[in-house]
């Protein structure tokens, strides 16, 4: 399956494309499953921490919510 992440705000709000309105994200690429496509991002992004599909850089500081292509559709 296809993984995104997509930017989340420093309020934990996604974030938005302010001209076209469309939700900001990054393709992952495609993964087994969820835990491989965390770790991968974890990796690609930088980051360490993940709570919940959310990587989150620390308090107040934004992140990003990994969702695979059906998901992201919903948003």
């Amino acid at each position: 399956m296809n993984y995104l992440a997509v930017f989340l705000g420093i309020d934990g709000g996604i974030v938005r494309n302010r001209h076209t309105a469309e939700v900001m994200n990054l393709q992952l690429g495609e993964f087994d499953n969820l835990e491989i496509a965390i770790e991968s991002a974890k990796s690609q992004l930088e980051y360490e921490t993940e709570q919940n599909g959310v990587l989150v850089k620390g308090s107040n500081q934004g992140g990003f919510l990994i969702c695979d292509i059906q998901e992201f559709a919903q948003l």
